[in-house]
């Protein structure tokens, strides 16, 4: 096991980016470094003295993203007891991923599929920043609501915990195409107030539904199934309220290994790279503002675009 103190961070990365190369995946990798409790409020880099030597100070946060960076996860840092800690990065089993198994397209999102492990409200960057959204959008105030691509209801059952008062009077239909997911929704909550509908949405308007207060799509509208632009000129023109409100979620990450990872991958790089979200968003944000809307992007692992109508 390597021990750094006093060098850049160039030398620690290419360090852990060649054995990890050369590691399996679920392996670990371990080195040691200054325990970063000795120097609480420096910045990364910035020289602090551990029994006599030198060495550069560098946050717990900052070791977990330079493992996720390199494909790996940071397991729990152990201490010394000499100013000192060691870091253990497991590498990643990058095939693991919800992308890569089944063929049914119908059910790749299925009761039996890996992607229902997945509970994107327990991770904090995913739940911060779409409640930050909900809050701007009025979440508490909006009678109806519409989400395309419910899956199971993890979003009616975040909503209902951050407002319990709107139980009372909630109306929520979720649209999605897979058949065991819309029926464990139904199971996960049954009141007539709140329905849950198989359809492709690529075809909602056959199900000539009253417009809504507030419509929220996450993730979905960029699936290769869905005609991104037409749905969304629909949802605008046919599902909102005069008043209604919009949030649509960007995946920027991927799901690996139990871990959310930051980037979205586009098919032929084997880095993330961004251009067709940046793409998408800048759309949204134009049309929607030529529609009199007030728009605003937050998140990171996920980006989130909420609009509002302008005069409200």
């Amino acid at each position: 096991m390597k021990t750094f103190t006093d060098e850049p961070l160039h030398t620690i990365y290419a360090h852990l980016k060649a054995v990890l190369e050369q590691a399996s995946p679920g392996a670990f990798i371990s080195i040691r470094v200054c325990d970063p409790d000795g120097g609480a409020g420096f910045y990364a880099g910035e020289p602090i003295t551990v029994a006599g030597e030198t060495c550069r100070l560098r946050s717990i946060a900052s070791w977990a993203t330079l493992g996720q960076l390199l494909g790996s996860q940071l397991m729990t840092p152990k201490s010394d007891g000499e100013g000192y800690i060691t870091l253990s990065f497991r590498k990643l089993h990058r095939e693991n991923s919800f992308h890569t198994h089944g063929a049914d397209p119908v059910e790749k999102y299925g009761v039996d599929s890996e992607f229902i492990r997945i509970v994107k409200t327990e991770e904090p960057a995913f739940y911060h920043y779409l409640a930050l959204a909900l809050e701007k959008a009025g979440v508490d105030r909006r009678a109806r609501i519409l989400e395309l691509g419910s899956n199971r209801g993890d979003l009616l059952e975040l909503i209902l915990s951050m407002n319990a008062s709107c139980s009372e009077h909630l109306e929520f239909v979720g649209i999605d195409h897979c058949p065991s997911a819309t029926k464990l929704a139904r199971e996960r909550f049954n009141k007539e107030r709140f329905q849950f509908l198989e359809k492709d949405l690529g075809a909602i308007e056959e199900l000539s539904l009253d417009p809504f207060d507030l419509v929220i799509s996450i993730g979905t509208l960029q699936s290769p199934e869905v005609d991104f632009h037409r749905t969304l000129r629909t949802v605008v023109r046919d599902l909102l309220t005069p008043g209604g409100a919009l949030i649509l979620g960007f995946p920027n990450c991927r799901w690996i290994d139990g871990q959310m990872v930051y980037g979205a991958r586009a098919p032929n790089y084997n880095y993330p790279e961004m251009s067709l979200v940046i793409k998408d968003l800048a759309w949204c944000r134009r049309y929607l503002a030529q529609h009199r809307f007030r728009v605003t992007v937050t998140g990171r692992e996920y980006l989130f675009l909420t609009a509002t109508p302008l005069g409200r």
